[in-house]
């Protein structure tokens, strides 16, 4: 089916702050992300003479929230901004929340004391997890750490992909956030951070490409906007994966080549302390293609529906294909969404997707690039 003749669906959203029904909203915006967790930002009307929407916005009250599409649910997160106005006439409030392991990008690990979590053992009994400083970790995987790291805060996640070989040894330091740290232990073992519909936090793949779900051209309904977004001074040369000498072994380097290089010199070096020798190549041709995900960037805007030609929610780690000159892609080119913004008010429903390069998170060097016309003289 062609996205060309979708009908345009009208979407039901159901907003629920501490399991209660919001009645009243307007202006939501839904951002799904291949690497980064959900946000949810939505405008309410506040009436100050009103109880119960004086609790519901309280201020620093971090609770809980729902967003559910036409029943089924989208998301579930936590409400973080709560930012009031008003003017003669009324007042409103506007609401921004995460989803729920977003806490992990706020906070570091515990100090010395005592947090009861919401797991429980084999007797039922709740799991007391003690923070300490420093904290280390030794011969030990992903899932592992993160299992001790998440504990505290009653964050749920699940691995779509085996976690890899265990760290010999890394450490978080005090003014670390949870997440950051994670993050850079997770690009090392070639996955991404997410969240799913329930909360719970996501490590997955990119994929490398795919099937896309649609074609896209310049002049072509329904494409009415792309933008594309170069940052030349995050592209480089070479790149250059340094293994520090450590416990008596000798360090390594191991640099890969830009293709697409052509006549310009400019070398890009990076330090990899938790990964070993052998790792190098795979965390370096890593670096290499993150630098692409970085460094060009392209952006659909509004669409007139949230939805692929399959009837399916537009998904981050999915693919389509764009040929818009306007925006220097000359050729038919597979893209990867990165980011899907959903967005409805009173009048209008849209939808906007950001855009990279296909198999930049999974360390695969695309085989072309949409301004070129002509092969990498040097590939």
């Amino acid at each position: 089916m062609d996205i060309r003749g979708q009908h345009t669906i009208v979407e039901k959203i159901t907003i629920l702050i501490d399991n209660q029904e919001l009645s009243s909203w307007s202006d939501v915006e839904v951002t799904l992300s291949i690497d980064s967790f959900d946000t949810v930002q939505f405008t309410a009307p506040f009436e100050p003479s009103r109880k119960d929407l004086r609790a519901a916005f309280q201020p620093f009250s971090y609770k809980p929230i729902q967003v559910k599409l036409n029943g089924d649910l989208l998301f579930t997160g936590t409400m973080v901004g709560v930012d009031p106005s008003c003017d003669s006439d009324s007042g409103t409030v506007s609401v921004t929340a995460y989803a729920k392991p977003g806490v992990l990008c706020d906070c570091t690990v515990p100090g010395n004391y005592a947090v009861q979590t919401q797991m429980r053992d084999s007797a039922g009994r709740p799991v007391v997890a003690v923070g300490t400083y420093p904290r280390a970790f030794k011969d030990i995987t992903l899932e592992n750490i993160t299992a001790q790291l998440c504990a505290p805060f009653g964050v749920a996640f699940q691995f779509r992909e085996p976690s890899g070989a265990p760290f010999k040894y890394v450490a978080i330091e005090p003014e670390e956030t949870i997440h950051s740290f994670l993050v850079e232990l997770a690009k090392q073992r070639g996955l991404l951070i997410t969240n799913l519909a329930d909360g719970s936090m996501l490590f997955w793949k990119s994929r490398s490409g795919g099937v896309p779900v649609v074609q896209f051209a310049e002049g072509e309904p329904p494409l009415t906007s792309v933008r594309a977004t170069f940052s030349p001074q995050a592209y480089f040369s070479h790149v250059t994966g340094f293994i520090p000498a450590k416990n008596r072994k000798i360090g390594s380097t191991f640099t890969v080549p830009n293709k697409f290089a052509g006549k310009f010199f400019r070398p890009h070096a990076c330090k990899f302390d938790d990964t070993e020798k052998g790792d190098a190549p795979a965390a370096t041709n890593a670096k290499l293609g993150r630098m692409f995900a970085n460094a060009a960037s392209y952006a659909i805007e509004d669409l007139p529906t949230w939805r692929d030609p399959k009837g399916q929610i537009w998904n981050p780690n999915t693919s389509i294909t764009l040929r818009a000159p306007s925006a220097m892609i000359y050729t038919e080119s597979e893209l990867m969404i990165r980011n899907v913004h959903l967005k409805q008010t009173a009048d209008k429903v849209s939808a906007s997707l950001d855009l990279c390069l296909p198999g930049v998170f999974s360390g695969k060097v695309p085989d072309t690039l949409p301004w070129l016309e002509d092969a990498p003289s040097n590939a």
